[in-house]
């Protein structure tokens, strides 16, 4: 909302995103944030690719030298917790 304020032309599109909405909401009241239902693999990758477009776009934004961003190397790089199936 600050970036809609602010007549950011990037945070405005996400501001507006319908599909964004729907997925954050799963989310929301998944397990991954603050509820107790589960979220199926779909809605997480679609959740992971508007993260990477949403970053991409607004490191690209700010930083001329984003050329080469590569955010699945910089994410490969990152130490997070790995859930395993019981």
């Amino acid at each position: 909302k600050l970036l809609v304020e602010l007549k950011d032309k990037l945070g405005s599109e996400i501001h507006s995103s319908e599909e964004l909405k729907k997925i954050l909401s799963a989310r929301n009241y998944s397990i991954l944030a603050h509820g107790f239902d589960p979220i199926e693999r779909k809605t997480a990758e679609k959740f992971l690719n508007l993260a990477k477009d949403f970053i991409f776009n607004l490191v690209k934004k700010y930083n001329k030298k984003a050329v080469n961003f590569d955010f699945d190397n910089i994410y490969s790089q990152l130490d997070f917790p790995r859930l395993n199936r019981i």
